[in-house]
This record gives C-alpha cells, sequence and structure tokens, in this order.
C-alpha cells in the first residue's frame, strides 16, 4: 500500500487536462463554424441585393429614366450605385454594398444595352 500514495493526483490531473483540451477544441470548432455561417449569409443576401439592383438598373436605363448615381435600400443594408456612359450603347456601373452587420464590397460593372447583358464584371 505504500506504493499508491501519489498517484491519485497526477492522475486527477491529467483527466483535467484531457478534458479542458476537448472542450477547447470544441469551443474552437463552433466559433469557426458560426464564422463561417456568418460568411455564408452574407454572401447570399449580398448577391441577392445585387441581382435585385442591378435588375431596376438595366430598367431605367432601357426606359430612359436613370440616374446618374444613387442608393436603392433594402432590408438588410443597402447599395448604391454610380453610372456613366462609356460610349452610346455601354455603361460603366459602380455598386457599392453595404450590409447592415458591417461588410462591404465594390463590384464594377459593364452594361451593354444593345446585347442587354452585362459584358465584364469585377468584384474590387
Amino acid at each position: 500500500m505504500k506504493n499508491e500514495k501519489g498517484f491519485i493526483l497526477p492522475f486527477t490531473l491529467m483527466i483535467t487536462f484531457v478534458v479542458f483540451f476537448l472542450l477547447l477544441s470544441s469551443v474552437q470548432i463552433y466559433l469557426s463554424e458560426f464564422r463561417y455561417l456568418q460568411e455564408a449569409k452574407g454572401y447570399y443576401i449580398r448577391n441577392s441585393m445585387i441581382s435585385l439592383t442591378l435588375k431596376t438598373l438595366m430598367e431605367r436605363i432601357e426606359n430612359q429614366k436613370m440616374e446618374n448615381q444613387g442608393v436603392i435600400s433594402f432590408e438588410e443594408g443597402n447599395v448604391s450605385f454610380q453610372i456613366k456612359s462609356i460610349d452610346d450603347n455601354q455603361y460603366r456601373i459602380i455598386l457599392t454594398t453595404h450590409l447592415s452587420f458591417g461588410q462591404e464590397t465594390k463590384n464594377e460593372l459593364i452594361y451593354d444595352q444593345t446585347e442587354k447583358r452585362i459584358s465584364k464584371w469585377i468584384e474590387i
């Protein structure tokens, strides 16, 4: 029985370290997944806002009721735009998307009115 003294403390410390390591790893995985979901949510919201804004702007260009710049507001944020004429049938559209939870992106597009399509899209 003399050899058993001091066995419980190292064993307890080892078990405590393993549990702490597993808990810390689980929290890290949870935070990583949460950040990923926030980025994915922002991506899809941003793309929806850009698509709706482009549809509105292309209709305005076709109907000759366009403004050179402005802001279109949505529930999740807003999209500011600038339209510059390159030549008679091509327009440069600059979109800046601001989401309500802080993400911001900028896109530059070239819209060809004769073909009624976007010929170039650059995400800045």
